[in-house]
């Protein structure tokens, strides 16, 4: 299926990050990357137009996405954005992330999810 919205990629590892985008990037999607949640909260808070969907890894430096999903929940627009978090801990909790996906990322695994919360956004903002 072919789209438009913008999902954004956070992760700290450069070649999950490469690989997440090349799949996204071949089904329609267009992709904005960050290499840590700090990086990324700075990205979003200059956007005019929020990503449709936010994946991000639980862990990395400077700013995890846990800590990521603790500033997005204080500004209500924020919150409301798609967040789906990206682990390989298999008995890991991201209250306020609408999923967890685990590593190794399967592409079937990666577009079901990211069809499922990109397309629940207004048509507008996803199209």
């Amino acid at each position: 299926m072919r789209s438009s919205a913008t999902i954004l990629v956070v992760d700290d590892d450069e070649d999950i990050r490469a690989i997440v985008i090349e799949i996204l990037r071949d089904e329609g999607y267009t992709v904005d990357e960050a290499e840590n949640g700090r990086v990324a909260l700075d990205q979003i808070l200059a956007m005019r137009e929020l990503p449709c969907l936010v994946l991000l890894d639980m862990m990395m430096p400077t700013m995890s996405g846990t800590e990521l999903l603790e500033a997005l929940a204080v500004d209500s627009r924020l919150a409301a954005m798609p967040v789906v978090m990206v682990t390989a801990q298999n008995d890991a909790r991201a209250p306020g992330a609408r999923s967890i996906l685990r590593k190794p990322l399967s592409r079937e695994a990666l577009l079901a999810v990211v069809a499922r919360y990109a397309s629940t956004r207004a048509p507008e903002a996803c199209a």
